[in-house]
């Protein structure tokens, strides 16, 4: 997200929320994936219908919405990482997140608009873990084992906040939740809205590490179709 569009498109979010559910309650509930699924918490006084139809409209926000003043797009990035593919999942997913965010910033870099990133995480036991990752991908000098691509484009060190505080967090979990329906329940019914234009970017925004030769899940079925 460009950083004079971080505003606008929360207003946006609250307002799909507001035609959704009432400004009264959408100001207490938290765009979350398994809730608005199920109905769970305060989302039980939300019906199915309005649930899922909101979550698809914003869903369809992520793909179309663009920030007037700043000319700019929100620009997803998914990594999907099976259990059995690694030992350390969580820090191989948000390594190559960056590594993709770090190539879209560069390639805007040599287009003419040199902007630099910043990683915002929620808050989570991974924390530390993440951090030491960035730090060393981000160092001049190579390390013992340190992957030999390294970060250009991040500006800072990543900052971590509670999910509650900001829609923009909330709305990236929702689509991570509605990918990981996809992948784990076969439910792309939410992710649809997304992940065609995630295949058809260049260079793509959607990995799927898996150890299965036969995936014929929307990342790896596309790669197969290429081939």
């Amino acid at each position: 997200m460009h950083e004079d569009a971080v505003r606008p498109l929360a207003g946006r979010i609250n307002s799909r929320m507001n035609s959704f559910v009432g400004a009264r309650l959408g100001k207490q509930l938290e765009i979350h994936g398994g809730p608005m699924r199920s109905g769970g918490g305060l989302w039980a006084q939300v019906p199915w219908n309005r649930r899922h139809g909101l979550a698809r409209s914003l869903m369809r926000l992520i793909r179309e919405w663009e920030h007037q003043g700043s000319r700019s797009q929100v620009q997803p990035f998914v990594v999907v990482v099976d259990k059995d593919f690694t030992s350390g999942a969580t820090e191989l997913a948000y390594g190559e997140i960056l590594y993709l965010l770090d190539i879209f910033l560069r390639t805007g870099r040599r287009s003419g608009t040199p902007h630099n990133g910043i990683l915002v995480a929620d808050r989570s036991r991974y924390q530390r873990t993440i951090e030491a990752w960035v730090q060393i991908a981000r160092a001049r000098a190579r390390l013992p084992r340190q992957d030999p691509r390294r970060l250009y484009a991040l500006a800072e060190a990543p900052f971590f906040i509670d999910s509650r505080s900001t829609r923009l967090m909330q709305l990236a979990d929702l689509l991570a939740y509605s990918v990981y329906r996809g992948h784990s329940a076969g439910d792309w019914n939410w992710a649809d809205e997304v992940v065609p234009s995630l295949l058809s970017a260049q260079p793509r925004r959607y990995m799927h590490l898996t150890r299965q030769q036969a995936c014929e899940c929307p990342a790896c079925g596309s790669l197969a179709a290429l081939r």
